[in-house]
């Protein structure tokens, strides 16, 4: 049971990175002034939704690895378009 909760949150960390990641380059890629901004912030809450769940996980070392890299691509996505994460 503890195992399958472990796994299930590494799941969604990932998933939160990926979708992160999809909003931030959709805000990277809009002209629309309002769908830009609205895909930053997506993009910013699944980064802070990723990085609270991480903090709370028991990942493996290579799960963590894994997470600590799709956050950093996400934080370097976010800080293209002038966040600060």
């Amino acid at each position: 049971m503890r195992e399958d909760l472990r796994r299930n949150r590494f799941r969604f960390i990932l998933a939160e990175i990926e979708l992160g990641s999809t909003f931030a380059k959709l805000a990277l890629n809009a002209t629309n002034p309002v769908k830009q901004q609205r895909n930053e912030k997506n993009a910013r809450r699944a980064f802070d939704e990723a990085v609270r769940f991480t903090r709370k996980a028991r990942l493996s070392t290579e799960e963590r690895e894994t997470v600590e890299i799709g956050v950093n691509r996400l934080r370097a996505a976010l800080h293209l378009l002038n966040g600060h994460a």
